[in-house]
This record gives C-alpha cells, sequence and structure tokens, in this order.
C-alpha cells in the first residue's frame, strides 16, 4: 500500500478506492488461507501427540521385558510375593 493512502488529509480517489478494496480482498483471502493453515497444524499437531503417547507406551512395555524379575525362576518369585 502506498503510504500516502495512511495519511490523515487523505480522501481516496474513486481509481484509488477500487485499489484499496483490491487490496481488502486479497488480505482477507490471505487470512482466510492462513486460518485453513493454522487448522491444519493444530490437526496434524494432535495427530503427532496421540502417535507420540502410543510410542512411548509401546516404548516401556518393551522396556518392561527386560526387567531384572523376569529373569527370576518363579518358584524365587512365589517364596517373594506368597
Amino acid at each position: 500500500m502506498d503510504p500516502k493512502y495512511f495519511e490523515l488529509d487523505y480522501v481516496p480517489t474513486p481509481d484509488d478506492r477500487a485499489a484499496i478494496q483490491t487490496s481488502i480482498s486479497s488480505q482477507e483471502i490471505l487470512i482466510t488461507t492462513i486460518d485453513q493453515d493454522i487448522e491444519c497444524t493444530r490437526q496434524l499437531l494432535e495427530e503427532l501427540k496421540a502417535k507420540k503417547v502410543e510410542a512411548t507406551r509401546t516404548l516401556l512395555e518393551t522396556k518392561s521385558l527386560l526387567s531384572p524379575t523376569r529373569t527370576l525362576p518363579s518358584d524365587i518369585l512365589v517364596l517373594i510375593f506368597m
């Protein structure tokens, strides 16, 4: 936008008004597009968070397979926990 448009004593001509209206329309379209991009990004973020939760759960379950208690014989576990 031409800086002259923002001077206090500026009165737009009909041609200027058309240019200003075009600029307004372009900016509104841009804002709508950005809003859509933000929403897509939010959805992607939620999907990634859910995948992280699942991967973390799987990791913990897998690590538990190497737990020292799994190496103890059953008869020792019975003595400990009974």
